[in-house]
């Protein structure tokens, strides 16, 4: 039965460590899909798009993101390249709480990385995927979004629904 993972808030200094891969053969232990099912469902309870291992207090190169087709794992991930063209768009992070900001991504990005059967894998994603692939990359680096802000500001509790 997966379980809720804290998540961790700047200034937490875990938050600015890079995190560390994982070997191939650690993607098949029990425990680490166990860290899977725990990290995703950690993420859709506290109304995530994305989430990093290293945002749970564990500093390793893993990351889940909402797709419409269901949580997509980001293993070993890097950027191979980004695209020209890039948007000003509002972001905020389960670690940095209250605060907005808007940054400037690429719209189109090439991602490298493991599959869950470990095998190499390269992707094209763009929009908002590319945006959260963006985001969460560089928490596995250790950057925050409020470090690329051109402007942050605190988020209006009181317009908030559920």
């Amino acid at each position: 039965m997966p379980r809720l993972l804290k998540i961790v808030t700047h200034p937490n200094p875990i938050l600015r460590t890079k995190a560390a891969d994982i070997s191939p053969a650690e993607l098949s232990e029990p425990k680490f899909k166990k860290f899977l099912d725990d990290l995703t469902l950690t993420m859709y309870r506290a109304d995530g798009i994305g989430l990093a291992a290293i945002q749970v207090g564990r500093p390793i190169n893993v990351a889940v993101v909402s797709t419409e087709n269901g949580p997509f794992f980001l293993i070993n991930s890097a950027i191979v390249s980004l695209g020209e063209k890039k948007e000003l768009n509002p972001e905020g992070c389960l670690s940095v709480p209250g605060i907005s900001g808007e940054v400037s991504r690429a719209i189109e990005i090439k991602v490298k990385g493991l599959a869950l059967d470990g095998k190499a894998i390269e992707f094209s994603a763009r929009d908002l995927f590319a945006r959260v692939i963006q985001h969460e990359v560089d928490h596995l680096n250790g950057i925050l979004f409020i470090d690329r802000a051109a402007r942050t500001w605190k988020e209006d509790k009181s317009k908030k629904t559920k």
